[in-house]
């Protein structure tokens, strides 16, 4: 996993990477952002990078993802890909998406829009 801070049109990038066909970053204002020409993979017996950060990062501390934005470029969203993210509250899919899997937003009981 790729840990970094760095300042970005006044954000601050906590986390970031790439996974499977796809890249990911953390924002500070609590923001999962996912881009790249493929698939978010399904989670089968695994946890996304982006899952420790929700439940305490490195640092220990919950960091509480509230939105999640899938950028133009993304094919389809993995089964179980967001499961147990409890404090979203928005989720930006675009039209380009094709398949969302069972269970992506699964214990996502925020999420309004």
């Amino acid at each position: 996993m790729l840990n970094y801070d760095k300042k970005q049109n006044k954000k601050t990038i906590i986390a970031g990477g790439e996974y499977g066909e796809i890249f990911w970053e953390i924002d500070s204002e609590r923001t999962l952002s996912i881009w790249g020409d493929g698939d978010i993979p399904h989670v089968w017996g695994e946890l996304p990078p982006w899952y420790p950060y929700e439940r305490g990062g490195d640092a220990g501390d919950p960091f509480e993802i509230k939105r999640i934005i899938v950028k133009k470029g993304v094919k389809s969203i993995g089964e179980s890909a967001f499961n147990g993210l409890i404090h979203v509250e928005e989720a930006e899919i675009p039209e380009g998406v094709k398949k969302i899997g069972d269970c992506a937003f699964h214990e996502c009981k925020r999420l309004k829009k």
